[in-house]
């Protein structure tokens, strides 16, 4: 493409940093593509770069973060300071499924610095001049809640997985696992049971918003900012253009932690007072109600050869299917969205996002990982 718009022979042109160039004559790739569709083929001859052409792969990279990490001036969320920014403390229900029967707003009445009470659906929050005021406020107010389901028994709790409706999804399937498993030398079996298991990150999450009439900036540590970027149009009710997400790094986590849940949180407090609101979550919020990583049942089985060799492998495992981040449209993924009305994703096909899912995967002859 570059050969053709700067006329110039395709062995003549260099390209580095984003742009092909040969004496003057220069163009970057965003020039080149500019919006266009185009195909090419992958070709399975092309020939690799030599390793003593490389300037990037195997180079050391500085990080030009850690002189601010290690003298604490490097800005994290939770550092993030606006001008008249004020604080939020939600108040979450008592247990899963609970729905918000009748909110006392004049039990907080006259305590200092309560800006404001927010309700909207299911949610619940506190907005004040000071974090502390905040969190006094919001343990004060007086809330009733309809109570949600039972939860299962923690004693039984990895046999109602297997007992609960669920929804086949065969991953992999050689056709022929019974036969080999029926045949081997020996056959290997067990069961593993994996609880649920808190992210917990270091520090609890935290996040800044500023909505102002049809417009948003928001401060978060999401993983996802486009689709934090997506789903806060849909609880704020705005177009997506008018919202501008700002990534400051938070906690990390190998997983989902409350970074969106803590977004959504500040958003819709900052849209209620017309203001910046700045939400960090208390230990006891995160442990509650962050997507913990699921449970599993796992059962495998492994036929080996007179030899040891593996010639059959089956894996059938089930899991809850709720939870996850936002997505592109799913504010019902994490906790303040299902709050605020929006379903969770359904995992494969409607409605099937409420029950649990086994995951059957079977192959044989070589192993393969499966999640």
């Amino acid at each position: 493409m570059a050969s053709q718009k700067l006329g110039v022979p395709v062995d003549q042109l260099t390209a580095s940093d984003g742009v092909i160039s040969s004496g003057p004559k220069r163009v970057t790739y965003g020039q080149l593509v500019e919006g266009k569709k185009f195909s090419l083929a992958l070709d399975p001859k092309a020939k690799r770069k030599s390793p003593s052409q490389w300037t990037v792969l195997g180079k050391p990279i500085p990080r030009p973060d850690l002189p601010d990490l290690v003298t604490g001036k490097f800005e994290f969320v939770h550092n993030v300071r606006l001008p008249g920014m004020l604080h939020g403390r939600v108040v979450r229900p008592p247990s899963v499924g609970a729905t918000v029967a009748g909110v006392d707003e004049s039990s907080v009445a006259g305590m200092p610095g309560v800006v404001k009470v927010v309700v909207k659906k299911n949610f619940v929050g506190v907005v004040a001049q000071k974090p502390w005021q905040a969190i006094q406020a919001a343990a004060k107010l007086k809330v009733a809640w309809t109570p949600g389901p039972p939860l299962p028994d923690p004693a039984t709790f990895h046999d109602s997985l297997r007992k609960q409706p669920a929804r086949d999804t065969l991953m992999v399937d050689s056709g022929d696992v019974d036969a080999k498993l029926s045949g081997g030398a020996t056959v290997v079996k067990a069961t593993y049971l994996h609880p649920y298991q808190m992210h917990g990150s270091m520090g609890s999450s935290c996040a800044v918003a500023d909505v102002q009439g049809d417009r948003a900036t928001i401060y978060s540590a999401t993983q996802a900012v486009w689709y934090q970027k997506s789903t806060s149009a849909m609880i704020l009710g705005l177009k997506p253009e008018n919202i501008h997400v700002i990534f400051r790094r938070g906690s990390g986590c190998y997983g989902v932690n409350g970074a969106d849940t803590v977004t959504y949180d500040a958003a819709i407090l900052s849209q209620a007072v017309g203001k910046p609101v700045r939400v960090q979550l208390t230990r006891k919020d995160e442990m509650a109600f962050e997507n913990y990583g699921p449970a599993y049942v796992i059962d495998q089985q492994a036929s080996l050869d007179a030899s040891g060799n593996i010639t059959a492998w089956d894996h059938e495992s089930w899991s809850p299917g709720l939870g996850n981040r936002p997505g592109t449209n799913r504010p019902g993924n994490i906790i303040t969205g299902t709050l605020l009305g929006f379903p969770p994703a359904a995992a494969f096909g409607a409605g099937a996002g409420r029950l649990p899912r086994p995951l059957t995967c079977r192959w044989n002859n070589r192993l393969l990982y499966c999640q």
